[in-house]
C-alpha cells in the first residue's frame, strides 16, 4: 500500500488522500489554512496545503535522508 504510494504519488488511494488532509490539518493547529512559524518551525514562516502535499509525497517517496519532506514529523534521528 504504502510502497505503492511511494513509487506513484500522483495515484494515491482516497483513504490516502484522505489521511493526508487529516495530517495537515491535526498539525495546522489554528485552522488558518497553513501551518504557521508558532506551528512548524524548521526554517519557513509557514506551509500552504499545496507545500504540505509536496512534503507529503517527498517523505514517502525520498531517498534522500536530508530532503525537507522527512521532517514533517519532526526529527527522527538525535
Amino acid at each position: 500500500m504504502w510502497d505503492d504510494y511511494s513509487k506513484q504519488p500522483e495515484s494515491a488511494l482516497e483513504w490516502q488522500n484522505q489521511y493526508l488532509r487529516f495530517m495537515f490539518e491535526l498539525e495546522d493547529a489554528s485552522g488558518d489554512g497553513s501551518i504557521d512559524i508558532d506551528e512548524f518551525t524548521s526554517g519557513k514562516n509557514e506551509v500552504n496545503y499545496e507545500q504540505f502535499v509536496d512534503l507529503w509525497q517527498q517523505f514517502f517517496t525520498s531517498e534522500n535522508p536530508e530532503d525537507p519532506g522527512n521532517y514533517i514529523f519532526g526529527k527522527t534521528k538525535f
